[in-house]
């Protein structure tokens, strides 16, 4: 826990490369929460598919907030992006949508494993946006936008009948999928801004934070 209390003082004076052995075991104890709340088994999400376009239009979009398979990988990547290419976030977006597009194909197809994968490949892009400083090129970027569509978007639609769902629920879901990495990416540009070495470490901390509790879901979500 002396790691855990002496944050401050390392933002403040060690390069990323010092601070890493001083975050693992605060980091693990932030995750240890989102872990504790992880599901026992992953199995379809619900969907109350009203007659009402509106409503369905917002439970498609909300259900992209509330499952953590399908929010964290999207928000790992748009921390990835800002860090590693400030610029690329906005040039990757229509791979990230040609990734969900996949998901909107092949979902029906796939079976409980799409949301531990999500879970799994979250975790890649938030340990790559922790750990790796230098910049990552752009057609690793791109690809890695395009699975984080297909992967996330499959794990709340595997084994739905997308033909009963409305199609106002499944622009929500599109809709919300675009617009929260863009939006995180836009908080983590104006974070960017100005001068200071502790910029960049506060995302690469968020983005550890991020990790930790993907791994824990991961770990009680295989446990069955």
């Amino acid at each position: 826990m002396r790691s855990f209390w002496a944050l401050p003082d390392l933002l403040r004076g060690f390069r990323l490369t010092t601070l890493r052995p001083a975050l693992s075991p605060a980091l693990l104890l932030t995750g240890a929460g989102g872990g504790a709340l992880a599901p026992r088994r992953v199995s379809a999400h619900a969907f109350a598919a009203g007659s009402d376009s509106y409503d369905a239009f917002t439970e498609g979009a909300g259900s992209v907030l509330l499952y953590p398979e399908v929010l964290l990988p999207l928000v790992a990547l748009a921390l990835l992006a800002v860090l590693h290419r400030a610029e690329a976030l906005p040039r990757v977006m229509p791979l990230l949508l040609a990734g969900a597009g996949l998901a909107l194909l092949l979902a029906p197809r796939l079976g409980e494993g799409t949301a531990p994968a999500a879970m799994g490949f979250g975790i890649v892009l938030a340990a790559l946006a922790a750990l790796v400083p230098n910049r990552l090129p752009r057609p690793a970027l791109a690809v890695l936008a395009l699975t984080t569509g297909g992967l996330s978007l499959s794990s709340l639609l595997h084994g739905q009948d997308l033909s009963a769902l409305p199609v106002t629920l499944l622009l929500g879901v599109l809709f919300a999928a675009l617009l929260l990495p863009m939006t995180v990416g836009g908080a983590a540009r104006l974070v960017m801004q100005g001068t200071g070495g502790w910029r960049a470490i506060a995302l690469r901390v968020a983005a550890s934070w991020i990790a930790a509790i993907l791994l824990l879901m991961l770990a009680f979500t295989l446990r069955g």
